[in-house]
Parts: structure tokens; sequence; C-alpha cells
């Protein structure tokens, strides 16, 4: 008998930690990328992804904004916000130059934002078609690879221009190798 109270023992404290290592950790949320080749990355510790329905626009959202620890607001920080018809979908890879209408004005299907340290801040949010007169070189996509219950993961990279200054010339940034594991918050 004690044997086999031992052995239920082992089995419920076995079954305990495995279900400890399924749930995610705080630590273990981040978002990562380059910019120009220079890595970065976020730690993230209370900043979930969102996914909600506007029913007002008739389209879904999925919302990332993610301020570098330390970060004030204006500055360090990344937004990534997904618009779609229907639901957002694992493996679909979402492109910010295919237009999406909102109320019969086509927007960017994605707006990518990024404030680097020392808070300039560079976008992604024009649209080609809107403006044929003007060379716009910016550009995102952005790739769901986990949408679960608890977590978001995907992938990200585009062309942000910016910062708005009194130039006529906006400088290009290129993100690249941007991926995200995320808690998935409620909206």
């Amino acid at each position: 008998m004690d044997k086999l109270l031992r052995f239920v023992a082992i089995v419920l404290c076995c079954f305990a930690c495995s279900q400890n290592e399924q749930s995610p950790q705080e630590g273990d949320f981040y978002i990562r990328f380059k910019v120009d080749g220079q890595f970065y990355e976020y730690e993230v510790s209370s900043h979930p992804a969102v996914f909600f329905y506007d029913a007002n626009l008739s389209m879904y959202h999925g919302s990332v904004l993610v301020p570098r620890p330390g970060s004030d607001g204006t500055k360090d920080f990344i937004q990534i916000i997904v618009r779609n018809e229907s639901e957002i979908k694992v493996g679909e890879t979402y492109h910010m130059q295919d237009a999406i209408l909102a109320n019969s004005v086509p927007l960017p299907r994605i707006n990518l934002t990024w404030a680097n340290p020392e808070g300039l801040v560079y976008n992604a949010v024009l649209l080609k078609s809107s403006y044929p007169g003007l060379s716009i070189a910016n550009d995102a996509q952005v790739k769901y690879t986990e949408i679960g219950p608890q977590i978001i993961r995907g992938e990200f990279s585009g062309i942000v221009i910016g910062p708005n200054l009194a130039s006529s010339s906006n400088p290009q940034l290129h993100i690249t190798d941007g991926e995200f594991k995320l808690k998935r918050g409620g909206a």
C-alpha cells in the first residue's frame, strides 16, 4: 500500500509539473526584429496581442503595441495593426498594400509603426494606390503562425519611412526577421 501511495504521489507530481510547463510564463513573451540589420528585442510582460471585430467598419483587427521596457510611450516601441474582412487566420500572409475597404474608403491592410530609442517615428501606413503620383516605398507583411487561446505567434517585415521632418526626403528603414510570441488579450 505504501508503494502504491508513493507511485500515485510521483504520478501526480509529474502531472502537475507538466501542467506548469505548458502554461506560458511572463518572461516567455517577446517581439524581436532587425532594423537595417541592427537587432532589437523587447521582452513583453504586460502588453498582449488583441483580436477583435469592429462592427462599425465590418472588419476584424489584430493589434500589437509593445514598448521596450523603460519606454515612456514616446520612443522605443513597435505597433502592428492588421485589418481583414474575415477572421485573421494562421498561415495566411497579410500584405499592407492589399487595401481593405472601410465604409467605401480604402485603407492599408497593415499599419506598422516603429519609434527608435531617440523617439524618431517611422511608419508604413500609406497605400500606393491612393497616391499614384508619389513614389511611396512603405510596405509591410504579417503572417500569424499560431493563434491560440493564450498565445499568439507570428512573423513580420516591412519598409517604414520617416520621421516626418521639414526635409523633402524621408529615410527608409528595412524591418526584417520580425517575430513575436505574445500573450493573447481580450477585447
